[in-house]
């Protein structure tokens, strides 16, 4: 802020008379510290970073990331425990998920899958322009239900009800109240469901929008 101490103009006055040398560079001060008080212009802003987000993106993130992680666990994760490739970083050669993995195609794409919810439930007039937001936020339910389920089957209990929060260490849920809260999530999801919502969901990777097939993913899923 704009300093609020600073001399009245009578003194100024006579520090420049006493100090006559010294006029130029207070004045040069004055004027230096008195143009650093402006505001941010607009050409000091960074145009390069969105201000919004889409939830046709986070979609297609998240949807992405799950395909990838198949793709990457099976092949590499296969090669290494058959033998036919090695590592240097893991201390045992079935060691591949390491914490950066896991998060990278788990808990990332899942915290995409969280925000459309809460985008959609805070504004959802302002995030139709993407599909019905009552659709999005059943598919966004049933692909984070898809996910957890697959990460308790293969490690029990997992950390859940505080994972995409802003703890950095969040407790481990254990994995018979995981599925009681995935089923009712689910119940959620399908009871929010429109098959025949005119608006199309976008960003949709998996079935285009076609509600019907996500309507049968989520009672697949039960």
């Amino acid at each position: 802020s704009c300093p609020e101490f600073w001399p009245e103009p009578q003194f100024q006055v006579l520090i420049f008379k006493n100090f006559g040398p010294m006029k130029s560079i207070l004045t040069l001060l004055a004027i230096l510290i008195l143009s650093g008080c402006r505001k941010i212009e607009p050409d000091n802003l960074d145009t390069g970073t969105s201000t919004f987000v889409s939830t046709a993106e986070l979609l297609s993130g998240a949807q992405y990331k799950f395909d990838g992680e198949y793709y990457y666990g099976n092949l590499f994760n296969g090669f290494i425990l058959s033998q036919y490739l090695t590592d240097t970083y893991a201390k045992q050669p079935y060691e591949f998920y390491l914490e950066g993995f896991i998060s990278e195609y788990t808990y990332k794409p899942l915290s995409n899958l969280r925000e459309i919810v809460l985008l959609c439930s805070n504004e959802p007039f302002r995030y139709s322009r993407y599909g019905d937001p009552d659709n999005q936020i059943a598919i966004a339910k049933m692909l984070s239900c898809w996910r957890f389920q697959q990460m308790t089957d293969v490690w029990g209990d997992i950390p859940y009800s505080s994972a995409l929060g802003i703890d950095l260490t969040p407790a481990y849920d254990p994995q018979e109240s995981i599925y009681r809260d995935l089923l009712a999530q689910l119940d959620d999801a399908l009871a929010r469901l429109k098959p025949n919502a005119i608006d199309a969901i976008e960003g949709d990777l998996i079935y285009n929008g076609d509600m019907v097939q996500w309507q049968k993913f989520g009672n697949a899923l039960k």
